[in-house]
C-alpha cells in the first residue's frame, strides 16, 4: 500500500539521520580530535565532514544538523561532542528529534 511505502521511506530517513548523528559524534569527532589535539571543539560542523565520507551537513529533511560541544554539551552526552537533527518536522525540541546521545 502507498502508506506502507511512505512509512518505510520515512523510517529509512530516520535511520539515516540516526546513523549520521552517531557517526559525527563518535567516529568523525574522534578522527578530527586526533588531527587537532590542540582544540577541544571544531569551529563548525563542516570541519567534521571530511571524516564522514560525505559533503553534506544537512539531515535527510534538508535541515542542518546541530552540533553541541564544550559549554553547550547536553546532559547525558558522552565523548565531548553531540549532534542533533530536528527530525521530519524540522522543529527543535519535538518528539521526532534525533540525537547522538
Amino acid at each position: 500500500s502507498p502508506s506502507h511505502v511512505v512509512a518505510m521511506y520515512r523510517r529509512s530517513e530516520e535511520d539515516i539521520a540516526q546513523l549520521d548523528v552517531k557517526k559525527y559524534a563518535y567516529e568523525a569527532f574522534a578522527e578530527w580530535s586526533q588531527a587537532h589535539p590542540d582544540k577541544a571543539c571544531p569551529d563548525k560542523l563542516d570541519d567534521l565532514t571530511q571524516y564522514m565520507g560525505t559533503k553534506t551537513i544537512d539531515d535527510p529533511w534538508h535541515h542542518p544538523y546541530r552540533m553541541f560541544c564544550g559549554q553547550n554539551l547536553p546532559a547525558g552526552a558522552k565523548g565531548g561532542l553531540a549532534i542533533a537533527s530536528d527530525g521530519p518536522d524540522g522543529r527543535e525540541g519535538t518528539s521526532d528529534d534525533i540525537r547522538s546521545w
